[in-house]
């Protein structure tokens, strides 16, 4: 049930410490994220890969630095949109409306 509700709504993904990023907030029906950076920095992404968004859910091993290099910035695929978005800069223990996965 648990893996169902990761699939089908948005899921905060914290994989212990990161000297990247904060959390990643995963909605794989959208094929979106939105990453909280250490720098205080929040950007959304668009047009990800599921089958990379389902691997992050999925593997608690996965860096979310290394993550975030492969399936985000360091993709061949120019369909991926990455958006500055300062109004989501929120404070990483109180993430807004999301269960942790």
């Amino acid at each position: 049930m648990q893996l169902f509700q990761s699939l089908t709504r948005p899921s905060v993904v914290r994989h212990g410490h990161s000297d990247c990023a904060h959390y990643v907030i995963v909605d794989v029906l959208n094929a979106s994220c939105i990453v909280s950076f250490v720098s205080g920095n929040v950007y959304s992404y668009e047009n990800v890969s599921r089958r990379a968004l389902v691997k992050l859910l999925l593997q608690d091993n996965i860096s979310l630095g290394r993550w975030i290099n492969d399936a985000l910035l360091c993709v061949d695929n120019d369909k991926v949109v990455c958006k500055f978005e300062p109004q989501l800069n929120v404070v990483r223990e109180n993430v807004p409306y999301l269960v942790a996965a």
